[in-house]
């Protein structure tokens, strides 16, 4: 199965378990962070029950997500707007619902104890990110790392594969970046781009945020570039997968352009 096929398999099997209609209905669809899709599936290709691992695993992610979406304030006034807010909440919950509910189908409490383990890290990450001031991009993106790979690193340490978590986070953290660029020059919000804007670089112009997101990019593939260790066989499709990008991604020639610009 071609890798665009396998990910809308997944997401129709993640759909499939979270749809409610009122919900959907009142809210866009939640967004299925597709790279993490294919992590989990390069870190369960060899398990009988892979469907139930990556499929449970990105609902918790998706329930985890969702809440993030809640405004730190917004007008009381508002009524459409605090509807939303509201219905994201319970949206948020009833993933986190599904979730459990597939989880205890499965009887599988291994598994169950190490995703609380990772919701519980990603929590805590998550209160400390959000409100800290950062001084340079690098010890942002260390941290910010952990928050992207929480359950993910639990996922691959329940299936001993530890000796790849570091790799798997730098190529979780290019994929999430390449993302946030793509939305950017779509004028695409996001609360990443928020998050930048008021802990990283206050009062930065549109550009100064290009140029970030730039310098972010091109940190991470010099330390993916760099990676050394050995990785277990499972990540054999992340390296793949990075090394095709780099090799048809225009992010590399952009980013020179830029650089020879600012060298001027």
């Amino acid at each position: 199965m071609k890798s665009k096929q396998l990910i809308n398999y997944y997401k129709k099997r993640i759909h499939k378990n979270i749809k409610q209609d009122y919900l959907f209905m009142n809210l866009e669809q939640p967004d299925i962070e597709e790279y993490k899709l294919f992590a989990l599936h390069a870190m369960t290709s060899h398990q009988l029950q892979k469907d139930h691992y990556i499929v449970s695993t990105m609902i918790v992610q998706l329930a985890l997500n969702t809440h993030d979406q809640i405004f730190r304030s917004f007008p009381q006034k508002d009524k459409h707007l605090i509807k939303n807010q509201q219905l994201t909440v319970l949206a948020g919950d009833f993933y986190s619902g599904i979730y459990y509910q597939l989880l205890a189908k499965a009887k599988d409490i291994s598994f169950v104890r190490q995703l609380a383990k990772g919701i519980n890290e990603m929590t805590q990450q998550k209160a400390f990110v959000y409100y800290q001031q950062f001084d340079d991009i690098e010890t942002f993106l260390q941290e910010y790392e952990k928050i992207e790979t929480a359950l993910l690193n639990k996922v691959a340490t329940y299936f001993e594969l530890e000796q790849g978590i570091e790799y798997m986070g730098k190529w979780i953290l290019f994929k999430k970046l390449q993302l946030e660029w793509w939305k950017f020059k779509n004028s695409g919000h996001s609360f990443f781009q928020d998050l930048l804007l008021h802990n990283v670089g206050k009062d930065m112009s549109v550009n100064e945020l290009e140029s970030m997101l730039f310098s972010m990019i091109d940190l991470t593939i010099k330390k993916i570039k760099n990676y050394q260790k050995k990785l277990p066989p499972q990540f054999d499709m992340l390296i793949q997968n990075f090394q095709h990008e780099i090799r048809n991604s225009n992010l590399l020639h952009v980013n020179s352009v830029l650089e020879e610009g600012l060298s001027k």
